[in-house]
C-alpha cells in the first residue's frame, strides 16, 4: 500500500493560500509601485538616487570585484552622473510608452535605478568573491 505525499498546496492550507503566498512578490512590486506614483517629483530625490548607487555600486565593484581596483574623483561621478542620465533616458521611454506625465514615470524609474546596486552582490554570490570583474569602455569618448 503506497501512502501519498502531502502536496505543497495541502501543507500551506490550501490552493488559495498557496496562491496568496505566491502572488507576494506581485502584490509588493504593485504595492511600491503605487507608492512611488503617488510621490511629488523632486530633483532632490533623483539626485539622492543617482549618488546613493552610484557611489554603492563603485564601492561594492571595489570590495568585491578583482582586488587591486582603483578610482578617483572623476571615477566617482562618472558612476552618479551614468545613473543620473539613466533616471531620465527611463523616464522618457517609460513616460513614452506609458502614456503618463514623466513627474510620474521618474518617481517609478527610480525604483528600477536602486536596482543598479545588485549585480556586484549577485555576482559575488553566484561566482565568489575577487573571481570577476566589470570592463568598461570609454573609448567612443576619445572620439
Amino acid at each position: 500500500r503506497r501512502i501519498a505525499s502531502p502536496t505543497i498546496a495541502s501543507r500551506v492550507g490550501g490552493r488559495e493560500n498557496l496562491m496568496t503566498i505566491l502572488s507576494l512578490p506581485y502584490r509588493w512590486v504593485t504595492n511600491l509601485v503605487d507608492l512611488r506614483e503617488k510621490r511629488t517629483f523632486s530633483i532632490h530625490v533623483v539626485l539622492a538616487f543617482a549618488t546613493f548607487v552610484g557611489f554603492g555600486r563603485i564601492m561594492l565593484e571595489f570590495m568585491l570585484c578583482s582586488p587591486g581596483m582603483g578610482s578617483s574623483l572623476a571615477g566617482y561621478l562618472s558612476y552618479v552622473t551614468f545613473y543620473f542620465m539613466n533616471a531620465f533616458l527611463y523616464t522618457t521611454a517609460v513616460a513614452a510608452l506609458a502614456g503618463v506625465p514623466w513627474k510620474k514615470a521618474i518617481n517609478v524609474v527610480l525604483i528600477g535605478v536602486f536596482v543598479g546596486i545588485f549585480p556586484p552582490l549577485l555576482d559575488t554570490i553566484f561566482v565568489g568573491l575577487h573571481e570577476f570583474r566589470y570592463v568598461y569602455n570609454n573609448q567612443w569618448l576619445e572620439g
